[in-house]
């Protein structure tokens, strides 16, 4: 039995990911977020048509600033419902100088210029050390931008008023 199939079904679930693809690639992704036991907290469905509440308004706000975060980032339809969101985001490097780790090439660059100079302190960038860098999530990755819009939602949703 793989690790991966230890606990399968008593801690989490399969995941859909493709393990062979490069998730901080250029491309456009289907994306799907449910909430926590399906609970119906975004709104309700009336004469067929989506009625946001207060949450589901977060939901839309801190959709909507992706962009501006990530400036990769398009972004295509979504859709919230009741107890989930479904979105099409694109992401597209255009004019954005990145190596295939999703690392910027100017900062590799930098480094490589103290490199040469032993004296020089090594810059901190992603990807200093190879077994953080195996784990962490990859900047500008899709798991690094869906994690940061459900922090922020979280946040803003989980604020007293």
């Amino acid at each position: 039995m793989k690790t991966r199939d230890l606990y399968l079904g008593t801690f989490r679930k399969q995941s859909n990911r493709c393990p062979a693809w490069n998730y901080n690639s250029e491309g456009i992704y289907f994306i799907t977020i449910n909430t926590k036991f399906r609970s119906k907290d975004f709104g309700y469905v009336e004469n067929g048509k989506m009625v946001l509440n207060t949450q589901g308004n977060i939901i839309q706000y801190h959709w909507n600033l992706i962009p501006k975060i990530y400036p990769e980032i398009i972004l295509d339809s979504f859709m919230i419902m009741p107890d989930h969101f479904h979105c099409i985001l694109h992401i597209d490097y255009g004019p954005y100088c990145r190596d295939v780790s999703g690392r910027d090439v100017s900062q590799k660059r930098l480094y490589n210029n103290f490199n040469k100079n032993k004296n020089q302190p090594r810059p901190n960038y992603h990807g200093n050390h190879p077994k953080m860098s195996a784990i962490s999530a990859k900047p500008k990755s899709i798991s690094t931008i869906i994690r940061s819009f459900k922090g922020s939602t979280t946040k803003d949703i989980a604020k007293p008023t």
